[in-house]
């Protein structure tokens, strides 16, 4: 099974269940670092919607999980030979990201 992000620009990213909760687990250890607790709960097991939220709650949230991607392609990366910013999981993620969190 699969988890899928979805943009307010009506675009969609999807990955497999072992990459998505590395993102997941890191993304909510994010925001909870970030004092953003009530957060963590606007991601789920089988993705997330930024359509769905308001301005409010998607920036902050885009940004988390762009902050745990980032960290999990270079981790990744190290362990598995990638190029560290175009390995196979999380290099669109971060660009559809970026746009999302600006």
């Amino acid at each position: 099974m699969s988890a899928i992000v979805g943009f307010s620009d009506g675009s969609d990213w999807s990955v497999g269940r072992r990459g998505w909760n590395s993102l997941l687990d890191r993304t909510r250890e994010q925001l909870r670092a970030q004092g953003l607790d009530s957060l963590q709960w606007e991601i789920f097991d089988y993705g997330v919607d930024f359509e769905a939220h308001p301005e409010h709650i998607r920036r902050p949230l885009a940004r988390a999980l762009l902050a745990a991607a980032r960290e999990l392609q270079i981790e990744l990366g190290a362990q598995e030979g990638w190029d560290a910013g175009n390995g196979p999981y999380f290099g669109s993620l971060v660009e559809l990201l970026e746009r999302e969190a600006a």
